[in-house]
Parts: C-alpha cells; sequence; structure tokens
C-alpha cells in the first residue's frame, strides 16, 4: 500500500483523461501533459522498457524557468549534445557517451543505449520531426533511426564525422559533415553524400551545422563563417556572412548553431557571441549582450532555437540565456550559476527544454520577451594604447595594432554607428610591408570597414574588446582581433 507520498503513474493508457485519488493525492493525466502533486517517489512505464523516478522540477531563479536532475546516478547526461523536442511532452537527448534520454510527460526516462559497439560513441546530434521518430548521427560516420520507442542499428552514412542532422519528416532528413557533405534520407533509405561545403575543414568542429523546416528548404552553416541554402533541389554557393574571424587562437566565426521555422527566417549563432538573421534572402548580424559590468570570455553561445519567426532562445557556456522577441535581442540573464547551457529546444512559444553541463535540465514555460537590462548600460569606448585604469576613448579616429611599435592602423575612422554593443566605421588603413624586414619595409594603404564588438569591462571601463577591419572591397579581413582590451591593440 502506497503511502501519502507515494503514487505508481502510467503513461500512455487509452483513456484521454486519467483521474486516480490515492491516500490525499490526486495525479491528473491528459493527452497533453501530465501533473502531479506528490512526484517525490513517484514512478513510471512507458514504451521501450526505460523506466525512471519521476523528475522533480524546482524553481530555477529565473522566471518561467525550473530545473531538474537527469538520472543523477549515471555520468552520460553530463556529456550531452544535444535535445530535440517536437512537442511539449517528448524530448530526445543524445550524449558524447552514446545514450540517448527521452523527456516524456513531464519526466525523464533512464539512458537507452545507441551506440553499442566501437570505440567511437560521440553523438553529435538528434532530429525528431515526431514523437515516435528520431535520427542521431555521430562523429563514427553512422546514423540511427529511433522508431517505436526502439534504436536501430547504426549505418555508415558518410566518409566524413557526423555533424548535424535535420529532420522535416519522419520520411525526410538531411545530414552533415566535417568533411563539407550532405546526405540525404528518404523513405528509409540514404543517399550518396553530396559535396556542398568544400572550404570546410576536417575538424569536427567546424562541420556544417543543417536545419530543414521542410523538405523544400535547409539552410547551412559551417566553422568557416559561410552559409548554404537549399532550395528547388539544389545547393548554393558558399555565401560569407560572419568575418569576426577572431585570432588563430580564438576563432570566433566557428558558427555553432541553426534554427529555421521556416524558409523565410533563420538564425544562427557564433562563438564569438553574435548572432545572424535570414530573412527576405539575406543575412543581418547582431551582437548579443552579456549584462553590464560581465566579462566573459572563450566560448560565448551554444545553441539557438527558435519556434517561430519572432522567438528565439540561446544557450551560452556561461550559465546565461538570451532571449529574441519582436526583431530584439535581450540582454543575457543568468540561469544557472553552477554550470554552463548547452543544448536547447524550442517546440512551441512557451516551452523549452534545455541541458546543462553538470547534468540539469532547465524547463521553460513562460513567455519569450525580449528581457531589456536591469540598468543602462554603459557605451562602450576603446581602451588607450596607455593601457591606464579609466584612460578610454569613444570614437577615436585612430586605432593601432601593436601600439607600441605601430606597424599597422587605421587612421581617419569616421564612425556611422556606435552603440552599447556594436561600432562601425570607415577609415585608411594602413600596414607596413615588413620586406625586407619591418624596419625596412614600406607602407601600403587602402580604404576598410572597422567593425568593434563584445562590450565587457577592463580596468575598470566598458571597452569593446573584439576589432574586425576588412577592406572595403570585400576581401577576407586584414586585421582581426578578439580578446581582452589591453592585447596589443587600442586608441591612439
Amino acid at each position: 500500500m502506497p503511502t501519502s507520498r507515494q503514487c505508481r503513474i502510467r503513461i500512455g493508457e487509452r483513456s484521454p483523461r486519467l483521474v486516480v485519488a490515492v491516500l490525499g493525492c490526486l495525479v491528473i493525466l491528459t493527452a497533453a501533459a501530465a501533473a502531479t502533486s506528490c512526484s517525490s517517489t513517484a514512478s513510471s512505464s512507458v514504451s521501450g522498457g526505460a523506466t525512471q523516478t519521476a523528475t522533480d522540477w524546482t524553481n530555477a531563479g529565473l522566471p518561467g524557468w525550473d530545473s531538474a536532475a537527469i538520472d543523477p546516478a549515471a555520468k552520460g547526461f553530463r556529456s550531452m549534445s544535444k535535445i530535440s523536442c517536437p512537442t511539449s511532452t517528448f524530448c530526445m537527448a543524445v550524449t558524447w557517451h552514446g545514450d540517448s534520454y527521452r523527456f516524456v510527460h513531464g519526466m525523464w526516462l533512464k539512458a537507452q543505449q545507441v551506440v553499442t559497439s566501437g570505440s567511437d560513441r560521440l553523438l553529435q546530434a538528434v532530429s525528431c520531426p515526431t514523437a515516435s521518430f528520431c535520427m542521431a548521427v555521430g562523429d563514427n560516420h553512422e546514423a540511427y533511426g529511433y522508431s517505436n520507442g526502439q534504436w536501430s542499428a547504426g549505418s555508415v552514412i558518410s566518409r566524413g564525422s557526423l555533424a548535424s542532422v535535420s529532420c522535416p519528416s519522419s520520411t525526410h532528413c538531411i545530414a552533415s559533415d566535417n568533411l563539407g557533405g550532405v546526405t540525404t534520407y528518404v523513405d528509409g533509405s540514404w543517399s550518396q553524400s553530396i559535396s556542398v561545403d568544400p572550404g570546410t575543414t576536417a575538424d569536427p568542429v567546424t562541420g556544417s551545422i543543417v536545419s530543414c523546416p521542410s523538405t523544400s528548404f535547409c539552410a547551412a552553416v559551417d566553422g568557416n563563417g559561410a552559409a548554404f541554402i537549399y532550395s528547388d533541389g539544389s545547393w548554393s554557393s558558399p555565401q560569407q556572412i560572419d568575418v569576426n574571424t577572431g585570432s588563430s587562437v580564438e576563432p570566433t566565426n566557428i558558427m555553432l548553431a541553426l534554427s529555421c521555422p521556416s524558409s523565410s527566417f533563420c538564425m544562427a549563432v557564433d562563438q564569438g557571441g553574435n548572432a545572424f538573421t535570414y530573412s527576405n534572402g539575406g543575412w543581418t548580424q547582431s551582437s548579443l549582450s552579456f549584462p553590464p559590468n560581465v566579462t566573459a570570455t572563450g566560448t560565448l553561445l551554444n545553441d539557438v532555437s527558435c519556434p517561430t519567426s519572432n522567438n528565439c532562445l540561446v544557450t551560452s557556456p556561461q550559465g546565461y540565456v538570451f532571449s529574441y522577441s519582436q526583431g530584439e535581442w535581450g540582454v543575457g540573464q543568468k540561469l544557472n550559476n553552477s554550470n554552463g547551457l548547452r543544448s536547447i529546444s524550442c517546440p512551441i512559444v512557451g516551452f523549452c527544454i534545455a541541458d546543462s553541463t553538470g547534468g540539469e535540465s532547465f524547463r521553460f514555460t513562460g513567455s519569450v520577451a525580449a528581457t531589456p537590462p536591469t540598468t543602462a548600460p554603459s557605451i562602450p569606448a576603446v581602451e588607450s594604447c596607455t593601457n591606464q585604469p579609466g584612460d578610454t576613448v569613444e570614437r577615436p579616429p585612430m586605432i593601432a595594432f601593436g601600439c607600441g611599435a605601430t606597424n599597422a592602423s587605421v587612421q581617419n575612422i569616421s564612425w556611422s554607428s556606435w552603440s552599447n554593443t556594436q561600432a562601425l566605421g570607415i577609415g585608411t588603413y594602413t600596414a607596413n610591408t615588413c620586406v625586407p624586414d619591418c624596419a625596412q619595409g614600406s607602407s601600403a594603404s587602402e580604404q576598410a570597414q572597422v567593425v568593434l564588438t563584445r562590450p565587457g569591462t577592463y580596468l575598470g571601463s566598458v571597452v569593446f574588446q573584439a576589432i574586425v577591419v576588412t577592406p572595403v572591397g570585400g576581401a577576407q579581413p586584414v586585421q582581426s582581433v578578439t580578446g581582452e582590451a589591453g592585447s596589443g591593440w587600442g586608441a591612439l
């Protein structure tokens, strides 16, 4: 006989509404959701044989969000790579350990093994167009289908390590790899891989990410800042949309995530803190802002999910979540104080599931709105080459690279805009050819665009921490520095 805090629940009954009263506990199950006032020690059984102690959700401290641990006895979810939620009552998560977890009617179920053999078990992505069908792909070149509660054996579908998969229906999927190839799944069979991204390197981190809202339209972005569009049965040539190359140590134009709710709207994010909106056939860039006096370094964004063209949510490794609503980005809000946030999936407006690096799941059941900062943000400036506290310049006419030995600089800068997230200007870029050496070299000049991004705090002042200088003709950037101010460039 269960106690007053124990209720046994079975999900998936044919009855559309089931009410059970057990010694003062009331449990209500409907086709849309399951709720209980006594879930502390409840257990559930679902198709596929997986069982799990009922998930205890607690307030996460941010309006609209709550959190829960996922199978705390297991380590697999701590290495989770991707979540896909086709509805608010079903999600599938895959891990870098080759496992999967299902979210069913508010509860997470224990892990199912997907990759059963081999040393490389990293699953990089999963896509579920319905609760009864999912497709997962991994580093081992294989794809795995989920149907009727079970995973199929893997099928080798590509020469490269698979980086992404998107399934607009249970009979159609597109998978992309780290060699620039894409493979199409139609009615149970995979096609031969074709090359659409010749600029992709063999690094799994820089593999193409694909998102397909329908069988006739897909978009893809890669680790070099390029975008591709699939329409009318063919892929477009690469279009460079992210010129924020950063440095060789910390590149910022590696595109990490993409979400396309329709053929007329997509949102992509790079690891440097920038978002790229696809609308009306073109791409525009925005810089996401952390709260004032917060300096973030390294990879700044991880994932994005957009249920509609007016609503998106973005996660960051620093534990922040960013909201996009009606064309505006809100300042990041701290959701997780202990660990970073990884993947996020939002099947509808007002519901999302995200995960953290510490084995937690976060559930959003609020309204998506661009949240303004609690106080007006300071307008960033440029740190002076003196590198002294408080010595900053807003709209400087000259920026030098190397400061002490100014072998390169942008002079006579005319600033067209200067906001709390980004500054744009045009100036004359002059650099020493250093031929035969810098002491004897001559100078060459050309007109160039200057873009300042990544505001943060340095020596007590709010300053821009990234600069990209690109010739007006559209060639590759001639100077690109990302990192803490004072790292070798500044105003003169």
